[in-house]
């Protein structure tokens, strides 16, 4: 199927031009922008891994990771509480509510986001004497970075509500990205700094990421209906809460279930063997560069259909956007399965190479997570928070399980595993969850009929 009788496919699933419009230029976008962060994420991760080494950069990845699941109490399910309700509330230009969610999504962020900030920098201090110098002055500076992601976060989803789908991720896909990588050969080549360190590095990205914070604000000022400035705020914190409690016990499991290997490896085995993993994961995750730039695209349209109770084209758009996702992501696939421990050596190092297999294992259960389609995203924009908490929750205590049974056996094989084996339970779970509940199948090709209520 060529490329553009597929978005031609996809734009007959919508009479409205309108629509239509802002669903292929919020797809190709998204696509390009996902594509450019990709690309830049790698080059970052190049850059790192081959100044600092195995050991050096798997401080950095620990550290970063830390953080990234610390980010996750910290927003509460906000992000995507506000990207369903600035969508909704614009809609039917109800502004005050808008200003009101806005307004009291930050405030609740900055407060969670500085008491998680304090209590993780006492208790590194507390234990200091314990862990290694450099991993505690790398995450000295990686605290600061707590606030900057978790506002942003409900910044950027903020836009996306209000169908800026571009705008809602240049400032954390691209700014950040590329500012860290300038930032960096401006400290090596143009200022001299030497040596350069993970703490370093982690320095270098919270100037990046508060650059960034700030663009993005700009961003949100300019795209905002000038109504929600002018307009007194009107809260609706009971019946918030309540969404965000599903919501956030969502993002909380899916961040321990895609950080939990990388942890337990900082915990369990040695920093070099943490690079090395955190190298081969970040290379199989491209090949979900478009099941991720899909959902971006396709989250406010699933919500609209759903609430306009359309099934039928809620189900053809799922099904074409799962067969667009498989379609594009099977390529990157084989080229990882066939060619990847000479992209590796090439791109990182001959120290990278043990990273093949483990790469090799995430990629198949990235395949299956692309041939799944978009089941998380569906259960989260139709209301369905509780089965996404339910099949997130399952699958991300399995992979804790799987992760201290084999890492400490099998080091970052193991890891790889534990990984695959969580992708796929979680892609299972939420697919039953979606034909039982809501009568749509999300998979590329369905492989079973689907009974439908008459």
């Amino acid at each position: 199927m060529t490329r553009l009788s597929l978005c031609q496919r996809i734009s007959g699933l919508l009479s409205d031009t309108r629509l239509r419009s802002r669903l292929l230029r919020g797809g190709a976008g998204s696509v390009f922008v996902k594509g450019l962060h990709s690309v830049l994420e790698i080059g970052v991760a190049v850059v790192m891994a081959r100044l600092l080494g195995p050991a050096g950069f798997g401080v950095y990845a620990l550290a970063t990771a830390t953080i990234r699941l610390l980010a996750i109490p910290a927003q509460a399910g906000l992000p995507i509480l506000v990207l369903k309700e600035v969508a909704a509330l614009r809609a039917t230009e109800n502004w005050a509510t808008l200003r009101g969610l806005l307004v009291r999504t930050s405030q609740g962020t900055l407060l969670i986001s500085f008491s998680l900030a304090a209590l993780a920098a006492t208790t590194v201090w507390a234990y200091s004497h314990r862990l290694d110098t450099e991993f505690v002055s790398t995450f000295w500076w990686a605290v600061a970075l707590l606030p900057l992601l978790a506002l942003g976060s409900i910044r950027g989803a903020a836009l996306r509500g209000l169908h800026r789908i571009v705008a809602g991720q240049l400032p954390e896909f691209v700014i950040r990205p590329a500012l860290l990588l300038l930032l960096t050969f401006a400290q090596l080549y143009i200022l001299s700094l030497a040596p350069f360190t993970a703490s370093s590095a982690m320095l270098l990205q919270v100037v990046s990421a508060a650059v960034a914070f700030a663009v993005g604000t700009s961003m949100l000022l300019r795209h905002i209906p000038p109504q929600v400035l002018q307009t007194p705020p009107h809260f609706e914190t009971k019946r918030w809460l309540r969404s965000a409690v599903p919501l956030s016990l969502v993002a909380g499991m899916y961040m321990l279930y895609t950080q939990a290997d990388l942890i337990l490896l900082g915990l369990l085995r040695s920093p070099h063997e943490v690079g090395v993993y955190r190298v081969a994961s970040q290379s199989a995750s491209l090949v979900a560069f478009f099941l991720t730039a899909a959902n971006t695209t396709i989250a406010p349209f699933i919500s609209q259909f759903y609430a306009l109770h359309d099934m039928e084209k809620l189900q053809r758009l799922v099904t074409m956007s799962a067969r667009a996702i498989l379609a594009c992501s099977l390529p990157m696939a084989i080229i990882l399965l066939v060619f990847g421990k000479k992209i590796l050596v090439l791109t990182f190092g001959a120290e990278f190479a043990t990273g093949y297999l483990p790469m090799a294992i995430l990629v198949l259960g990235q395949t299956v997570n692309a041939f799944m389609g978009p089941v998380g995203n569906l259960q989260n924009m139709t209301g369905r928070e509780r089965d996404s908490a339910m099949g997130i929750t399952i699958t991300a205590l399995l992979n804790l399980a799987l992760n201290l049974l084999l890492i400490p056996r099998f080091g970052i094989l193991g890891g790889a595993i534990a990984s695959a084996a969580g992708m796929v339970t979680w892609n299972v779970v939420l697919w039953i969850a979606a034909r039982k509940h809501l009568g749509i199948d999300c998979m590329a090709i369905p492989l079973l009929p689907m009974k439908r209520n008459v």
